[in-house]
């Protein structure tokens, strides 16, 4: 078992579902997800770890985030499995009759 599994880095896993929802978003807009420093800590997580590119942009370094090729399909994982893990806690939700 592991003791401090990633999957419940909650901002990391955030950003990755964020990102894949919205595509591009600017670190501003990160505040819609939580407070602002651990989230940006997570995609800088992500970003060293080759998930997320961050592009610098205009006179005040307007930072623009975007998951990778490799980040999107992790996120579509961890989007799947919440669908799954939640259809099974809660099927009355998705009963169709």
């Amino acid at each position: 078992m592991v003791l401090n599994p990633t999957i419940l880095d909650r901002p990391v896993v955030n950003v990755l579902l964020f990102l894949r929802e919205r595509g591009k978003v600017s670190s501003n807009e990160m505040t819609s997800i939580g407070q602002y420093s651990p989230y940006i800590e997570g995609a800088r997580k992500l970003r060293d770890a080759g998930l997320v590119n961050s592009e610098m942009s205009g006179k005040r370094n307007k930072t623009t985030w975007s998951l990778t090729a490799e980040g999107l399909a992790i996120a579509n994982s961890i989007n799947s499995l919440e669908k799954q893990l939640t259809e099974a806690l809660y099927p009355e939700k998705y009963y169709k009759q």
